[in-house]
């Protein structure tokens, strides 16, 4: 949650962003691929927020992957995506080709995972922390099957 933003029980919009805020909604329902086995960027400053007893808040990096585990659509801009985390040290989902600069380089996904709201994805409330990987926007085949075995091994289906 941005820091400057209101928890929605304690809101009371105005019309106008009461219209507004359903059109992001109607955006992220029917444009945006938030389902299992796509791959996003999530900015350092999202993954501090959602991580943060586990997560090196240090760290000067612009993002990391996402991985998103999400199996059913989204309804709202506060749908929650559940998302492993990619990093370089081993893990149970291993993915190649998500940069351009380095399409060689595996990441692993599996060790930290975060549910991380829709609207972060959307310049809403302000800047996406969360953008689309296009280099590589979902797993192919191996990788969708490791996946779909470390879902089941943790229980997460």
């Amino acid at each position: 949650m941005h820091k400057n933003k209101i928890p929605r029980a304690q809101q009371k919009p105005t019309p106008e962003a009461e219209i507004q805020e359903m059109r992001w909604s109607v955006l992220a329902r029917t444009v945006m691929d938030f389902t299992f086995g796509t791959l996003w960027w999530i900015k350092e400053s999202l993954w501090k927020e959602l991580l943060t007893s586990r997560y090196d808040l240090h760290s000067t990096r612009y993002s990391h992957p996402g991985l998103s585990l999400r199996r059913i659509p989204v309804t709202d801009l506060y749908s929650q995506i559940p998302i492993l985390h990619g990093r370089s040290k081993r893990g149970s989902v291993a993915v190649s080709g998500l940069s351009s600069e380095y399409p060689n380089r595996i990441t692993h996904f599996g060790t930290l995972i975060a549910p991380a709201p829709v609207h972060e994805a959307l310049p809403w409330m302000g800047p996406a922390r969360i953008e689309k990987n296009t280099i590589k926007p979902r797993l192919l085949g191996t990788e969708q099957t490791q996946l779909e075995a470390f879902v089941r091994r943790r229980g997460l289906t």
